[in-house]
């Protein structure tokens, strides 16, 4: 089962804010589910979004990579 993450995780993990993620979620940019009212994004879908070369999964654990 997937890791379920907040939207505030999200926001910092991708380096912009809640608000950005919320307007992705809205615009469809970003699939979520909703678990007893509350957003979660999926692990599955955060690692869709980042892009591979500036960052990555490392032992399922988020790392920025500082090249370009």
């Amino acid at each position: 089962m997937d890791k379920l993450y907040s939207v505030k995780e999200v926001a910092e993990i991708l380096g912009v804010t809640e608000g950005t993620v919320r307007n992705y979620l809205t615009n469809g940019k970003i699939k979520y589910v909703k678990v007893l009212g509350n957003t979660r994004i999926k692990e599955t879908e955060l690692k869709r979004l980042i892009k591979p070369s500036k960052r990555r999964w490392i032992n399922d654990e988020y790392i920025k990579c500082n090249r370009d």
